[in-house]
């Protein structure tokens, strides 16, 4: 499931701004959201799945780590390699923020047993 958003989303033209109703900055609710959602989806993989010997703490700062690193990379690139799209510090505290958001959840939230194998 983690794979498949953050794969689905990385490719596409999502919050682009060619849209038929333009509100100002809505592409950084789409980066937050995405980031948490990445984040959120990340930490329950590795908390359910893999890594039975690693400390939740460690759990978060991995996939928290990861999903930063991703955002930064790709705003990078964008900036680097493309001519229609451009990167922002912006998204990348926009993506920060949905991260911190997620792994807020992903702690704090009830224990999410429907996704433990049985």
């Amino acid at each position: 499931m983690f794979e498949t958003w953050a794969s689905l989303f990385s490719f596409s033209q999502f919050g682009s701004t060619s849209s038929w109703m333009h509100i100002p900055h809505a592409d950084k609710l789409v980066h937050f959201m995405f980031y948490f959602t990445t984040t959120l989806l990340g930490y329950w993989m590795l908390k359910f799945e893999w890594l039975d010997k690693w400390s939740n703490r460690s759990k978060l700062l991995l996939i928290f780590g990861f999903s930063v690193g991703y955002g930064i990379i790709i705003e990078g690139l964008q900036l680097a390699l493309t001519h229609d799209r451009s990167g922002e510090i912006m998204d990348i505290i926009a993506n920060t923020f949905g991260s911190i958001f997620g792994i807020f959840i992903g702690k704090y939230f009830p224990k999410v047993n429907f996704l433990r194998n049985t």
